[in-house]
């Protein structure tokens, strides 16, 4: 993440604005948006999580819904595909890094998979 601070303490000037970060910014997790509500002057996206499956459906419950003017929506969509373009090859390799140190740390797990079962043990 940036630092929004100089080493004044002072708030930083990025691209022609000066950012300051509350240390009291709420900060919330979401799998994804269920709603986007597109219009003039404001636009609206309804973040969801997701808290199981039931008939074969997500069941998704609302974390938090944003109101945001219609044109900073637009410049926060392409900010956002511009650094995926920037940073695609690094998420990529973060992505292969994180299966290796998955299957690393699950190879040496052994499980019965049959009843009754055992508690996974680590082979010696």
């Amino acid at each position: 993440m940036m630092s929004t601070k100089n080493n004044n303490d002072q708030p930083l000037m990025v691209e022609g604005y000066t950012f300051e970060r509350r240390e009291s910014t709420p900060e919330f997790y979401a799998d994804g948006i269920s709603e986007a509500f597109v219009g003039m002057p404001v636009s609206k996206l309804t973040f969801h999580s997701v808290r199981g499956i039931d008939g074969g459906k997500e069941r998704r419950v609302s974390v938090v819904q944003i109101s945001v003017a219609t044109p900073a929506l637009f410049e926060i969509c392409r900010n956002i595909l511009a650094q995926g373009v920037v940073t695609g090859s690094m998420i990529e390799q973060g992505m292969d890094i994180s299966k290796e140190q998955l299957k690393n740390v699950l190879k040496d797990v052994n499980v019965t998979t049959t009843p009754p079962f055992t508690r996974p043990e680590i082979k010696p």
